[in-house]
Parts: C-alpha cells; sequence; structure tokens
C-alpha cells in the first residue's frame, strides 16, 4: 500500500467582498508544499472557501475548501489551511419613492411602495419598502418620503434614500345632511334662511376643526309654495383646505303673501247712468285679511324664451271667502340656461395604457338638479406615465343638455407612475477567466407589459459579476435596461439571485531553452521562460526550473536535457489552469587538448613513440586518457638529422568519458641527432667517402626539407649554386641564401 503524501497550501488569502447574501469567499495566491520534482506541473491547486456567516462584519472567519487537480492528484492529500479572514462590507442600495396621490384622510400613509433603483437587496433580507407623505395636509407637489424596515440585518447594507416631490392628496368629499330652508313672507328678496344642517364624512381627527356655514337664496322672489332654494353653504375652520363642499339639492320652502288693506274713498262724477266711480278704493277693513299667494308654473321645464306661464295664484286670509280670483293670463317668461363649472380633481394610478381616471369631477359652482340624468367622468390627456399631467373633465347624458351652460376646468396634478416589470427566465452564462467581471445574460422575457405595449417595449440584459476571479456559483449584479418607444411607461425589478461560473483559463508556461559546457554546474533561476494565456495585469513573476542537465556530470550524450518548470508565482495565477510546457538544456562538448611529448632519436634508429607520452590539459569529472596514438616522420630509421624537429602528432585518443570533449591535438618534437661518425669535426675522412648526403630546408618546417646525395663541385639546387669542399671535414656549404643545411657523409664500399 502506498499512502497519499500530504501537501499543504501556503501563501493563501481571503479577499474581502461587498456583502451579496452568500457565503462564498475568494481565495487566491495559494500554492502548494510537498509536491515531489517528478510531479512539478502535475498536481494544481483550485483555491475555494466560505465566509463563516454572510453578514457583514470585519475579520470573518473564512473555512478553505481547496481541491487538488492535475493526472498526479490522487497521489496526494492536502490539508486545508486555517487562519483565512476577510471583511464583508455592506451592499450600497438607494431606495427610491414613487409618487402617490390619495384623498385626504387626515395620515400620511401612501399605498404606493418605493423601489431600490441602485444596488440589489438581496433576497436572503426579508423587510418592507413603504413610504409615507411628510404632511396629512391636502395639496399637490407633496413630498413623499421612503423607508425601508425590518430588514433581517439591516447592517449589511448601506441605505440612501431618495424623496419624491410629486404627491398628491385631493380634498375629501363632505356632504350636508338635514339642512332645511325656513319659510318667509314675501320681501321681494330671494334671500332663504337654512338651518339644520350637519356635515358628514369629516374623518375623527378634525371634529371640531371644521364647520359648516348655511347660505342659499330661493330661485324666484314671489310669493309660492314649494320654491327651490339654490344652497351655497361654505366651510370653515383650520382644516377646512383638507376638504371639498358637495351642496344639497332638493331643498324648498314657502314665501308667503304679504297681508294688505283695501279702503274706498270718496268719489263724485257727473251722472252717467252707470255706478262706475273714478276713484279707486282702498281695502281696509280686510287689509291684512286677504293675501295673495303667486304662483304658477311654465309650460316646459326646459330653457326657452318667451315660455308661456300658467297662473295659479290664490287667496288666504280671514277675509279670503268673501273674495273670488281671477287668474290674470298671457303671462309669459324666460328660462335661461344654468351656469354650472364642472371640475376635475386629482388622480393617481399605474401605467395601463388607457386615459381612464377613477376619480370623478365635481360641480364647484351652479347646480346640477336631480331631474337631469348624466354621468360626471374625467380621463387624462395622454396615456403615458408622467407627473403634472392634465385631466379634462366631462358631463355627458344629460337629458336636456341645453339646460345648462357648463364651464370645464381641468386639472393638471394627475399623475400615471410606472407599471413595474418584471424579468423572467433569465440566465447568467458561464465563462472562462478574462479578468473582468463582465457576464453575458440571456433567455430573459419581460412580464406585465400591457397588450398594446407588445413590440414596443425591449429588453437589453445585461449585468456584472461581484468578483472577477474565477469560482464556482459567483453571484450576478443584473442591470438590465429598457428600450423602445413604450420605455417611459415602464420601470424595472433586477432580477435577483442569478449566479453563474468563471472557469480558469488555460496558461502555458514554456522554460527557454538553455546551453552549457560540459563540467558546468548550470543556475537555471526563475525567470527564463515565457507564458501564454495571461489576461488583464495578471503576472507570472517566478517558475521554478529544474533540469537533470545542470549538474556538472551531466554527459554529451544524453543531450538535451528536459527543463521542467513548475510553482508559478506571480498575481492573479488562482485564475488560470497552468500547463508547464518544457525548455531543452543542451550541454556542449568541453574542450580537450592533447600535446605529445617531444622525443630524440640518433640518425638510423626507428623510433617507437608509444601511446603514452602525452600531456591532457582540460579533462573534467575523474574523465581519463588512457592512451594516444603519435606518429611522426621522424620515427623511420631513415629520417635525417635535421636542424628542425620533426613534428610527433596525436590521434585516436582513448580512455574515459572521452565523448564530453571537443579534442584538439597538439605537436611534440622529435630531434633526429646525427651520427657519432659523422659529426667529428677536423678528422680525416676515409679515403672511400665518395659523395655528400645534404638535407636543404628552405624555411624552419622539417616539411620544406629535401635530401639528396651530391658529388663533386658545383651542384645545382632549387635554382642555386652549391659549392661543396669535400676536403678537410667538416664539409663546407656555400651559396645557399637559406643556412639551414646538415651535410652527412655517405660512403660506398
Amino acid at each position: 500500500m502506498i499512502a497519499q503524501a500530504p501537501l499543504s497550501v501556503t501563501g493563501e488569502v481571503a479577499s474581502n467582498k461587498v456583502y451579496d447574501g452568500t457565503t462564498v469567499a475568494t481565495l487566491s495566491g495559494g500554492m502548494l508544499a510537498g509536491v515531489i520534482a517528478a510531479d512539478f506541473g502535475k498536481v494544481t491547486l483550485s483555491d475555494a472557501g466560505s465566509f463563516a456567516g454572510p453578514n457583514v462584519g470585519n475579520g470573518i472567519a473564512v473555512t478553505a475548501s481547496d481541491a487538488l487537480g492535475g493526472v498526479a492528484a490522487g497521489n496526494y492529500s492536502l490539508t486545508q489551511p486555517t487562519g483565512l479572514v476577510a471583511n464583508i462590507t455592506p451592499e450600497a442600495i438607494t431606495v427610491t419613492a414613487l409618487s402617490n396621490s390619495k384623498v385626504y384622510d387626515g395620515t400620511t400613509s401612501a399605498a404606493a411602495a418605493p423601489i431600490v433603483t441602485s444596488g440589489t437587496l438581496y433576497a436572503v433580507n426579508t423587510g418592507t419598502l413603504a413610504e409615507s407623505y411628510t404632511t396629512p395636509t391636502a395639496g399637490q407637489s407633496l413630498t413623499l418620503a421612503p423607508t425601508l424596515t425590518g430588514l433581517a440585518d439591516a447592517a449589511d447594507y448601506a441605505i440612501s434614500y431618495v424623496n419624491n416631490t410629486s404627491g398628491v392628496i385631493a380634498q375629501a368629499p363632505l356632504s350636508v345632511t338635514g339642512e332645511v330652508a325656513a319659510n318667509k313672507v314675501y320681501d321681494g328678496t330671494t334671500s332663504a334662511a337654512l338651518t339644520g344642517g350637519t356635515l358628514a364624512g369629516v374623518i375623527a381627527a378634525d371634529f371640531g376643526k371644521v364647520t359648516l356655514n348655511e347660505a342659499g337664496s330661493f330661485v324666484s322672489v314671489h310669493a309660492a309654495s314649494g320654491i327651490a332654494v339654490r344652497v351655497s353653504d361654505s366651510l370653515g375652520g383650520v382644516a377646512a383646505g383638507n376638504y371639498s363642499l358637495t351642496q344639497p339639492s332638493g331643498l324648498a320652502a314657502n314665501i308667503t303673501p304679504e297681508a294688505i288693506t283695501v279702503t274706498a274713498l270718496s268719489n263724485s262724477k257727473v251722472y252717467d247712468g252707470t255706478t262706475s266711480a273714478a276713484a279707486a278704493p282702498m281695502i281696509v277693513s280686510d287689509i291684512g285679511n286677504v293675501t295673495l299667494s303667486d304662483a304658477g308654473s311654465f309650460a316646459s321645464a326646459n330653457v326657452g324664451s318667451g315660455v308661456a306661464v300658467r297662473v295659479s295664484d290664490t287667496l288666504g286670509g280671514s277675509a279670503s271667502g268673501n273674495y273670488t280670483l281671477s287668474q290674470p293670463t298671457t303671462l309669459a317668461a324666460n328660462i335661461t340656461p344654468e351656469a354650472i363649472t364642472v371640475t376635475a380633481l386629482s388622480n393617481s394610478k399605474v401605467y395601463d395604457g388607457t386615459t381612464s381616471a377613477a376619480a370623478a369631477p365635481i360641480v364647484t359652482s351652479g347646480t346640477l338638479y336631480a331631474v337631469n340624468t348624466g354621468t360626471l367622468a374625467e380621463s387624462y390627456t395622454t396615456p403615458n406615465a408622467g407627473q403634472s399631467l392634465t385631466l379634462a373633465p366631462t358631463l355627458t347624458g344629460l337629458a336636456d343638455a341645453a339646460d345648462y351652460a357648463i364651464s370645464y376646468v381641468n386639472n393638471t396634478s394627475g399623475l400615471i407612475t410606472p407599471a413595474q416589470l418584471a424579468v423572467t427566465g433569465e440566465v447568467a452564462a458561464n465563462k472562462v477567466y478574462d479578468g473582468t467581471t463582465s457576464v453575458a445574460l440571456s433567455d430573459g422575457v419581460l412580464s406585465g407589459v400591457i397588450g398594446s405595449d407588445i413590440g414596443k417595449v425591449t429588453l437589453s440584459e445585461a449585468g456584472s459579476f461581484v468578483s472577477a476571479n474565477a469560482g464556482n456559483g459567483i453571484a450576478v449584479t443584473v442591470n438590465d435596461s429598457l428600450g423602445g418607444s413604450a420605455v417611459g411607461n415602464y420601470a424595472l425589478i433586477q432580477p435577483v439571485g442569478l449566479v453563474a461560473d468563471i472557469t480558469p483559463k488555460a496558461l502555458t508556461v514554456t522554460p527557454g531553452n538553455l546551453s552549457k559546457t560540459y563540467g558546468q554546474t548550470v543556475d537555471l533561476g526563475t525567470t527564463d521562460f515565457t507564458v501564454i494565456g495571461l489576461v488583464h495585469n495578471d503576472t507570472v513573476s517566478n517558475v521554478t526550473l529544474g533540469s537533470a542537465g545542470a549538474t556538472a556530470t551531466a554527459m554529451v550524450g544524453a543531450s538535451p536535457y528536459a527543463i521542467i518548470a513548475s510553482n508559478a508565482t506571480g498575481t492573479g495565477l488562482p485564475n488560470y489552469t497552468i500547463t508547464y510546457a518544457t525548455g531543452a538544456l543542451t550541454v556542449n562538448p568541453a574542450a580537450l587538448t592533447i600535446t605529445p611529448g617531444n622525443q630524440s632519436k640518433t640518425f638510423g634508429q626507428t623510433l617507437d613513440l608509444g601511446t603514452t607520452n602525452f600531456t591532457a590539459t582540460g579533462l573534467l569529472n575523474n574523465d581519463s586518457v588512457t592512451g594516444v596514438t603519435l606518429a611522426s616522420t621522424g620515427a623511420a630509421a631513415a629520417a635525417a638529422a635535421v636542424p628542425v624537429p620533426y613534428a610527433i602528432t596525436g590521434s585516436a585518443a582513448v580512455g574515459q568519458g572521452l565523448g564530453n570533449y571537443t579534442i584538439s591535438y597538439g605537436t611534440g618534437s622529435l630531434t633526429v641527432t646525427p651520427t657519432t661518425s659523422a659529426a667529428t669535426s677536423g678528422s680525416a675522412p676515409s679515403s672511400k667517402v665518395q659523395s655528400v648526403h645534404i638535407s636543404v630546408c628552405t624555411t624552419g618546417s622539417l616539411a620544406s626539407c629535401v635530401g639528396m646525395t651530391v658529388s663533386g663541385v658545383g651542384v645545382n639546387l632549387s635554382g642555386q649554386t652549391v659549392s661543396i669542399t669535400t676536403f678537410p671535414p667538416p664539409w663546407m656549404i656555400s651559396g645557399l641564401s637559406e643556412p639551414r643545411l646538415q651535410a652527412t657523409p655517405s660512403r660506398r664500399g
């Protein structure tokens, strides 16, 4: 059994991050310690880890969950590093209030909810988004302040709030109940006394702060029964501005006749046969006892000129029984249109593609009588979302519209808030590490677009990883946007919870090729390499380089040796899957010089030069030269004794480790000395000497020496005349420009 070798991780650090609702931690800088040399490049480290908790804090413990990879990973067990810590800083979000409108209710509550317009509110945090008016009082362009409360851990966020200043609180409608008009005696005016009115609709908090001022007028000054009364009540009190008053209708009262007495006056005339009298009586005795109640009705209730009036006056009083009344005839009068003003109220709604408004306008002057049926409504002049929009009122379906002169007053505080759109189905694509946080999003579909806007609102998908480093399940912040002609009518809710992987990028480290001379020890260093695949500002600063050829004993015959790289260090390297290529280390032969030793002999001898008379310069590492083939032309017996020594040459060296050398051979010297009989100066030569053998050397090299046997005088040698004096010895030779001559006697039997 072979147990896995233990590995540890050094240099690993955990990166700080912005809160994202997860415990995912980014680790980097880790290097494996304990990998044997043969496995360099075959075991890789994938840094990974998690925070002890997802919440904001400093010095949060990080648990490493590193993993091994590579073809040799199964031979090792990994001890996770401990003591790692990092910080989680708050996520910055902006909470922005939306516009809201409501009818006054005495509170600052608002139905609209604010939205997060920057940053991300993660799903793991529960909280309530709400907004409220800064005043409960009715008005326009009111401030709405947003809040975010009830977060599971509010410290995880740095929250900025943005108010909205287009809020509307419309006046609450009040009606009057129980109001009655008092009868009166004819006084020539339309004044009417109203009493008993009670306001309906005042909220409890405003009791005592809103009062009713009752006022009204008869539609006619004449005495009659059931005369319609126009009500013109008004509001008072400190809270009056929060309410609008709907005038009661259908009130009526009587104007009774004023009592008068008619008394006869004295009269005189000339007889005329008649009982007529010129004087007009004055009712005296019955004054106060007979009253006239004027009454009548138009032949038609509708507007017109010269409308016939049917008179139905009546007598009253204690003396009325004494009289009969003749009704006047041919009365006519005009009915002119009732002038009314229809005023639109403020309204707010969420965009729905229509101009409809829930609010209904009110009649702010004049009276709309119950006998006329009609519909009060209002609508926006545009269906598009916006603030300070115009609401136009209408009054339609009147039984006889000609009975009214209608003025319409628009409202310019309408609000249509953008409809919220959600994105469904959106996914983030995995990518290979590129040093950026860019991410490709796809498959997102807008949810909430109304039918008439289909094709007019488009989704542009965009986002970014919260970290640029390689890892699995990295959170993605979505920054989608809307486009199209109807984009202004919608607000986009960014999807949350998207994650994707950033896989390590392939990185190849290749050592540089090197050479050395046999016998040298090479320090490969840590910087001679090339890198393919780095992105962004990542670097490889050092690589461990090793080669069997780096030692002094590395043989030339095994060259080139592989240069193996491993354990790259630098910045950003945990984001790569590193492949180590190999370089080549060439071992060149060392220089070895073999020089034959100098030797000598006597002319006529044959010399055995041997194989061991030499010196070797340059041997290394206990290498040796045991033998060399030695040769010289001077070794032969016939080699003449000349002033310049013969060269001894070497070749075919044998020994140990000689394949590691480039061998150069020097030359030795072989000196040939004359025999003893020819070298005795001044002795008488034998009478039998017939000739002299001479060797003539024109340079200092033996290769230029020419030998021949001559006799007599005046021999021509190489274009020169040589004179030889044969007696007495030594032989004198003259006539040559080069004096390097050696004469040797040659004898004959």
